[in-house]
């Protein structure tokens, strides 16, 4: 039989009387598979083009090389960028080098065989040309097609040509007993015997048959030429030129063949071997399946929280350029930190803990390696300092890192990436790993939390803490990031540094005068706390939150500057830093009125000013001071006081 292997055009098939469907294949729709990296190549188109002894193809596009899984059994040149080939379980299919995307046609089934330019052989021994059944033939075991033109042989050995024109059919042209393969050129087909002999027809004259050579095994037609080129039995390649009276002539530098394949460019030989040679002027070059030339590790991130899960991918070059991005496999991966990132059966990373970790890829003799660094934003709670020595929070801190802390009674054990650390309560003993070591200090309680001394991180070498005498905080570095633990002090000393002088007026009491959103009039209120809150472009604004003696809670409606908080507070006509009530010894009438912003007579000044606020003008003759309220065209009132006591109200 013919040794093509190819996909059917999708434009042949189409061509059919039913209409089919044609479905593109990709990795989503194909079994993917390793299987491919240790395959030998079954059959060659040309040096782009050729399919591996596991049903991968190699082909190419305008992107570079692609690569296709598709249980491919055959395949066959076709005209300009198509191909051809065939299934193992019995499917056509085409591709395109422009796309290197393939195409299996819906309905197609039960093909045998693809030969030359997409003659199709079925395996109930019907031939399809364009998508349509060949009427007249059957029992067909191979053939061949060239342009229009085709050729077939029967189980009987009847030899059927056509020109393929519209209206022509199948007419026989020779008869060759127990013929296997057929190959025709323009005007002439070789038809290969089970003995190893050629049979020469003309299939456009009655020109008697010629017997040619003996022993072949595999045979083509150069294309464009009359010569046959033949592998024989010993493995040596002849050329019969038609010209020359079919002379056999033995090819130089050729041995062990075993198969034929005519390209543009090449003559390629399969050997004994399973290898494959391009044969061209007298040299052969080997033609390789592509092999593995680099890697690359990639990860979704470089910077990682905790918590997060980073997905990895290797990326791999190969030596005809072909680039695969795929999910690691089993054992390809190795985490140096575990305690930072732990390696999940999917091939992800599952954050764990701050710090940093080296994730390495080795493959196929290849290395490549990435650097994952994890922080935290959020701050711990917990530090302390005690006999001049730093203790961090034994719970949070070593969770933050990645570990594990189980407690049974007064005894800890942490367990940190690859170590495990023991710990009692009150002693400076512990051991890591088994090994006893010497804290330098005592595992104890401070405010409710179990501290450990923080020269610990430093001996295990997972890395080092800072004190920050002035926030009164510990800074914990590990692998370049920074874990920050605040003291029970450290709030209190933030906050006094965002109020700056501000601060001075918490817990300071004032009682309310014309500000009317801190309770009651004349009541008091005392300074609870100053709140802060940044904008967008870091302009920090404050909210002032007032709490009266009763427990109620007033807050400035509206954020303001700094600056605009102390000129509030000693405004008087807003508070008051004094008790009126104590200060001025009026009758509850009197209070009652100024409450309700009345003026009456027999008033003094100081009552006014409460009740009305500052005057808009004043003036004083003759003993009679007068205050004006507004002017004329807007609002107009006054208070007219004679030694010192209201005798007169405008209004």
């Amino acid at each position: 039989m013919k040794q093509a292997a190819a996909i059917l055009a999708v434009s042949l098939l189409f061509a059919a009387a039913a209409p089919m469907t044609a479905v593109p294949v990709s990795a989503g729709q194909a079994a993917v598979s390793n299987t491919w990296k240790t395959a030998q190549i079954a059959d060659v188109i040309d040096r782009s083009n050729y399919i591996l002894d596991d049903g991968s193809l190699w082909t190419t596009s305008v992107d570079g090389p692609v690569l296709q899984h598709l249980n491919l059994e055959g395949i066959t040149a076709g005209k300009g960028s198509s191909h051809y080939g065939w299934t193992k379980n019995g499917q056509s299919l085409s591709w395109s080098t422009a796309t290197g995307e393939a195409v299996i046609p819906a309905q197609s089934a039960g093909i045998s065989e693809i030969s030359g330019e997409g003659l199709t052989i079925k395996k109930n021994g019907s031939v399809l040309v364009g998508g349509q059944t060949i009427d007249g033939l059957s029992g067909v075991v191979d053939g061949d097609k060239l342009e229009e033109q085709f050729t077939v042989i029967t189980e009987s050995g009847d030899i059927y040509y056509s020109s393929g024109y519209q209206g022509s059919k199948p007419r026989i042209v020779g008869h060759v007993d127990n013929a296997v393969d057929i190959r025709m050129n323009s005007a002439y087909a070789a038809v290969l015997r089970q003995d190893g002999r050629v049979v020469m027809l003309d299939l456009m004259t009655d020109e008697e048959p010629v017997e040619v050579g003996q022993d072949i095994r595999s045979m083509l037609w150069k294309k464009g030429t009359h010569t046959l080129y033949a592998a024989h039995q010993d493995g040596s390649v002849w050329t019969y030129d038609r010209m020359q009276g079919y002379k056999p002539v033995q090819l130089s530098g050729i041995s062990d063949a075993v198969k034929l394949v005519d390209s543009a460019n090449e003559l390629f030989v399969q050997r004994g071997d399973g290898s494959w040679i391009g044969y061209k002027n007298g040299t052969g070059t080997v033609l390789n399946v592509p092999v593995l030339s680099g890697v690359s590790l990639m990860s979704s991130e470089v910077n990682a929280a905790v918590g997060d899960t980073i997905r990895l991918q290797v990326h791999e070059t190969y030596s005809n350029g072909y680039k695969l991005i795929r999910d690691p496999e089993a054992g390809e991966i190795m985490v140096d930190q575990t305690q930072v990132a732990e390696l999940q059966q999917s091939g992800t990373l599952k954050v764990r803990g701050i710090g940093s970790t080296s994730v390495n890829l080795n493959t196929g003799g290849f290395s490549s390696a990435i650097t994952l660094s994890v922080t935290t934003g959020e701050h711990l709670t917990g530090a302390a300092m005690l006999n001049n020595k730093a203790y961090l929070p034994l719970q949070s801190v070593f969770k933050t890192l990645g570990g594990s802390v189980a407690a049974a009674g007064q005894k800890f054990t942490v367990q940190l990436g690859k170590d495990t650390i023991a710990m009692k309560k009150g002693s400076a003993a512990a051991t890591v790993n088994g090994k006893p070591i010497t804290l330098k200090g005592t595992l104890q309680t401070v405010n409710g939390q179990t501290v450990f001394p923080a020269s610990l991180i430093t001996d295990l070498k997972k890395g080092t803490v800072q004190w920050d005498a002035k926030l009164q905080q510990a800074v914990l570095i590990v692998g370049g990031s920074e874990l920050v633990v605040e003291s029970s002090q450290t709030a209190k000393i933030k906050k006094a540094i965002e109020l700056g002088s501000l601060v001075k007026l918490i817990g300071k009491s004032y009682w309310v005068n014309n500000y009317y959103n801190a309770g009651e009039r004349f009541g008091k209120v005392t300074i609870q706390d100053i709140e802060v809150s940044s904008d967008a472009m870091g302009v920090s604004s404050f909210s002032v939150v007032f709490r009266t003696p009763g427990g109620q809670i007033f807050k400035t409606p509206s954020q303001i500057g700094a600056s605009r908080i102390p000129d509030m507070l000693s405004d008087s006509d807003q508070f008051l830093t004094y008790d009126p009530y104590k200060k001025y010894n009026w009758s509850s009438s009197v209070w009652n009125k100024i409450k309700n912003n009345e003026v009456d007579f027999g008033m003094n000044t100081t009552q006014v000013e409460f009740a009305w606020g500052r005057p808009t003008a004043k003036s004083n003759e003759s003993g009679v001071e007068i205050w004006v309220y507004g002017d004329r065209s807007f609002y107009f009132k006054a208070a007219i006081f004679e030694g010192g006591k209201v005798t007169e109200i405008w209004l």
